[in-house]
């Protein structure tokens, strides 16, 4: 009996050297996210995922939705951030624009981090889709007339492979000319 309680105040012993800390905080999201999407910035050059994550802020909501960093190119471990090149992506028909605009964007990225972070723009010229840009998806069905006109127009065709991809060119098609007259 003796060695049972001995034993227990042992174990007393050790669990009093252990302090568990229970924090009743919410963590803000952004903590949580950072070290798992920096790996992913890394691969694409972005060091500082800032620049992706807060990009309406560094550069203007108007400059933002015209444009979108891509990629950070570092010319050599050694160079200097004269040669430290930002790829962004410009919505088509704004490169004009933008490039006037390249030193302003320029200083407004080196100004938030506070030391010269990139030295050149490089712009590519691309669709940019927004936020709260949605894509509207309208499925147009295809009658049993339509079915079976194509199946009239196909029916001569050796080529089972063939005769499948002319089917579906044809209701390909039926459906665009059924959107367009539905404009």
């Amino acid at each position: 009996m003796s060695h049972n309680i001995n034993m227990s105040k042992n174990i007393l012993k050790k669990d009093e050297n252990i302090k568990f800390k229970r924090k009743m905080s919410v963590k803000p999201i952004s903590d949580i996210i950072h070290p798992i999407t920096n790996k992913t910035f890394k691969k694409k050059g972005f060091l500082q995922g800032e620049i992706i994550s807060k990009w309406s802020q560094i550069v203007g909501e108007s400059l933002s939705k015209q444009t979108q960093p891509k990629r950070i190119r570092f010319a050599s471990q050694s160079s200097s951030a004269l040669t430290t090149k930002l790829i962004i992506q410009v919505a088509i028909g704004c490169a004009p624009i933008i490039q006037h605009q390249q030193k302003e964007i320029l200083d407004k990225i080196n100004t938030y981090f506070g030391y010269l972070a990139i030295g050149k723009l490089q712009i590519i010229q691309s669709p940019i889709m927004l936020e709260n840009e949605t894509i509207k998806v309208t499925k147009v069905s295809l009658t049993k007339k339509d079915m079976k006109s194509l199946d009239n127009s196909i029916k001569n065709i050796q080529s089972s492979e063939l005769s499948e991809a002319l089917k579906n060119l044809g209701k390909q098609l039926i459906r665009e000319k059924r959107k367009n007259v539905a404009k």
